[in-house]
């Protein structure tokens, strides 16, 4: 029976992330570019001339690779691997239900697919570094040293994960669930090729696109918390029933002071386990951070802190069977699971607009198009954009990144930008396009509001809108920035 439902559950994953990985995230090109590079010219770089940290994950990069070395450079290997990766992390989740019954674990594992399922099948490498990072916390309490060097992976894959490795270190040395000094050589054992190969090709362990994304998004604490409240409802639900969101997180927190207040009275004190207050903290503490940095919060970004926080609260309530408690966590747990169960039904009936994130999948696909463009009309021009990922997917020439996750110099032209300028990250700034005079510029109208109006630029450049993709819904306009005859190039441009 329990075959039966895991190779059920796990072919429907597969379907909806083969279903729907045409509207993967830009970002997501981005890593297949660099993974691409690294298996047909050695060098894990997004341009292969510029060795530049373009990725923050080193596992996924090199796992990427490895599949594309093994399959063929296919989209579709990558969305079953995440298939595979959500499956497994759902198995590993269910796990954690220590003692419950059988629709207990079925409900923590459907809420963890839940929380990350989004994320998933944008093909990013979240769905890699929780299952990673839960199966090392898992093996952790059960006293197994293999779930350091699980634990160090996840780090690796996902920056920010690396909290866990920290907080599951210093509670070791306090327990002594492991000896010391073999968790510390597992930690060295599985960190050290890893940062010998970040050093050997970048020279450094600080990714770029920490250091760009640091400076291209100057929001507000107001926009970080708007952000965050989107990530925790989803977009359909967010701009749908505003109202109603804010209902729930004010319902919800009140059943959990109902809970704590009933507890008071009654003169008892919450049992937490161990396990699940450094679980709940660590979700805690990543977001703290983001806060404190007022980290532009990206959709594949929310399952990082979500799921470490909601999945000890349900746990918990599986052991102490409160009603308050559960009801607080039933309107937490409601709208991941709500959009989750919508993003699968979308891929079951072949409509992707029902797609959380469909938006940003039309818009890396009329990127693609206009890299398709490129390709056959200027195959060595040199290319500016803001959005470089599934752009330089199609397009195999070296690609300017006004965000500077790919082009270091960028950053300084950013800090020369008005900051309410640069809210929405990556507008080009009219000072890269002079000293880099590119051939072709690409973006959309808000990121070029700045060259479009810039009076110099309009003397140099013609400006043709274009919108290469329709689908249910009109694909974004691009804007194509092409030298006017004038300019003195010599390359020739067809759009």
């Amino acid at each position: 029976m329990k075959f039966l439902l895991g190779l059920l559950l796990f072919s429907l994953l597969v379907a909806v992330h083969y279903g729907l990985a045409p509207y993967c995230a830009d970002d997501a090109y981005l890593h297949f570019r660099i993974a691409r590079n690294f298996v047909e010219h050695g060098v894990p770089f997004f341009n292969p001339t510029d060795a530049v940290m373009s990725t923050s994950s080193s596992v996924w990069t090199l796992f990427l690779s490895a599949l594309f070395k093994i399959f063929g450079v296919t989209i579709s290997a990558v969305a079953i691997s995440n298939a595979f990766f959500l499956f497994m992390l759902g198995i590993v989740a269910s796990c954690l239900a220590v003692k419950a019954s059988l629709l207990e674990r079925i409900m923590v594992a459907a809420l963890a697919v839940s929380i990350v399922l989004p994320s998933s099948i944008q093909l990013m490498e979240t769905p890699l570094a929780l299952c990673l990072m839960l199966f090392g916390y898992y093996l952790y309490n059960s006293g197994r040293s293999f779930g350091f060097a699980l634990l160090t992976l996840a780090a690796f894959t996902r920056l920010e994960l690396s909290i866990f490795l920290l907080m599951c270190a210093l509670d070791n040395l306090f327990l002594r669930r492991i000896d010391c000094r073999q968790a510390l050589f597992t930690i060295v054992l599985c960190a050290l090729p890893l940062v010998m190969f970040d050093l050997y090709y970048f020279g450094t362990l600080i990714p770029q696109t920490v250091q760009a994304k640091a400076v291209i998004y100057s929001l507000t604490i107001q926009e970080f918390f708007g952000i965050a409240w989107l990530g925790l409802f989803g977009k359909f639900i967010f701009f749908s029933f505003p109202l109603l969101s804010l209902a729930v997180v004010f319902c919800a927190v009140g059943c959990l002071a109902w809970w704590l207040v009933s507890r008071q009275l009654q003169k008892e004190t919450a049992a937490f386990s161990r396990e699940h207050i450094n679980l709940f903290a660590c979700g805690l503490l990543i977001f703290l951070t983001y806060a404190s940095k007022r980290v532009y919060i990206f959709p594949w970004y929310v399952p990082l802190y979500s799921l470490p926080l909601l999945l000890p609260v349900c746990l918990h309530y599986f052991k102490e069977r409160s009603f308050p408690l559960g009801l607080a966590v039933a309107l937490f747990c409601a709208a991941p699971v709500l959009q989750a169960g919508r993003d699968t039904w979308s891929a079951i009936i072949g409509k992707a607009s029902l797609f959380s994130e469909y938006e940003g999948g039309v818009r890396a696909l009329t990127y693609r198009g206009v890299g398709m463009e490129l390709s056959r009309s200027c195959p060595q021009c040199q290319v500016l954009a803001a959005e470089v990922g599934a752009l330089g997917y199609e397009f195999n020439g070296d690609i300017e990144d006004a965000a500077g996750l790919v082009t270091p110099m960028a950053v300084a032209f950013h800090q020369q930008l008005p900051a309410h300028k640069n809210t929405i990250g990556g507008i080009i700034p009219p000072a890269m396009v002079k000293e880099l005079d590119p051939d072709v510029i690409v973006g959309t109208p808000e990121l070029l509001e700045l060259v479009m109006a810039d009076s110099e630029l309009k003397q140099l450049y013609q400006w043709n809108r274009k919108a290469l993709v329709e689908t249910e819904a009109q694909g974004p306009t691009l804007v194509i920035g092409l030298p006017l005859k004038n300019s003195g190039t010599d390359k020739a441009v067809a759009f």
